[in-house]
């Protein structure tokens, strides 16, 4: 079998993190928004589109420290030239590629025969492989995502589904021999995070394509920073390691950023789902709090 190298929550975090970034972007938007990601310590930066080299070219020079992701959809016959493409990124990227497969034509065992005629090539060549994730959904396309990938990427259009799938896929990992451990699990949601609830319904609601995923309290990482951070402590504790996030179009995307890295702080040993918050600090010695009216 091959050696796995699934992705892992960074030190001091639950979950790492990722952008998916819209390939429709104007190159100069591509740009700063891959830029912002990288400065604030986004874990990786993903594209996809019908020719995601074109927009990695774009993408890629803007992400010093990031893992730099393409999301592809396999077609039959094509792994040798993937394997050429991706293996030349990889040696220009330091290292940084990763590789994402998503569910298309290809069937559950032709799926699994694409990927290892993916790392077949890349060993071949000598060169040192991206990480692959495949899609999985419950059915038989979780087979591949556990014979031959790093991390299964689950598709469900609601925490609740992903949650369960997370703990459907750990499961068929025993079962079939493999050490659940060495399976990354992401997940990909829209996160719409604000100081306020209003603020969060207001990005929500201003993105016509996230508003109509349905309601943001089940689809997606939604709310105020308390209650996004307490949604990734539920994930993180079902078992996911990777957290890929679609980001709402607004005006201010750089604080949603910001409080995007402030989400995933913490640890399993810290948080669990649903614990009560710790009390407030007790006032200082000799305080007698604030007067309610000014003193005459």
């Amino acid at each position: 079998m091959f050696q796995a190298r699934p992705t892992v929550a960074p030190p001091g975090h639950l979950v790492r993190l990722g952008l998916v970034l819209d390939p429709a972007e104007a190159d100069e938007r591509l740009t700063q928004l891959a830029r912002m990601g990288d400065r604030a310590g986004i874990g990786a930066l993903w594209v996809a589109d019908a020719d995601p080299f074109e927009r990695l070219s774009v993408l890629w020079p803007a992400a010093e420290r990031a893992q730099v992701g393409l999301l592809l959809v396999p077609e039959p016959g094509s792994a040798d030239d993937l394997a050429e493409a991706t293996g030349s990124l990889q040696e220009r990227l330091g290292g940084r590629l990763e590789v994402g497969l998503r569910l298309g034509r290809l069937g559950p065992i032709a799926l699994e025969a694409y990927v290892e005629a993916l790392r077949r090539a890349w060993q071949e060549a000598g060169r040192f492989p991206p990480r692959v994730s495949l899609q999985a959904e419950l059915g038989p396309s979780l087979a591949p995502a556990v014979h031959v990938a790093d991390d299964a990427v689950l598709v469900a259009a609601t925490l609740d589904e992903a949650e369960a799938l997370a703990e459907e896929t750990l499961a068929v990992c025993a079962a079939s021999g493999r050490d659940p451990a060495s399976l990354g699990l992401a997940v990909e949601l829209p996160v719409s995070v604000g100081r306020t609830a209003a603020e969060a319904w207001a990005r929500w609601e201003s993105d016509e394509a996230l508003a109509a995923l349905g309601p943001p309290h089940e689809v997606a990482i939604f709310g105020t920073l308390e209650q996004c951070h307490e949604r990734v402590i539920r994930l993180a504790h079902a078992g996911v390691t990777d957290l890929r996030c679609v980001l709402p179009q607004a005006v201010d995307v750089h604080d949603v950023i910001a409080q995007l890295t402030a989400m995933s702080i913490g640890t399993l040993a810290q948080f669990s789902p649903g614990a009560p918050r710790s009390r407030a600090p007790e006032p200082p010695p000799g305080w007698g709090g604030r007067r309610r009216f000014p003193a005459p």
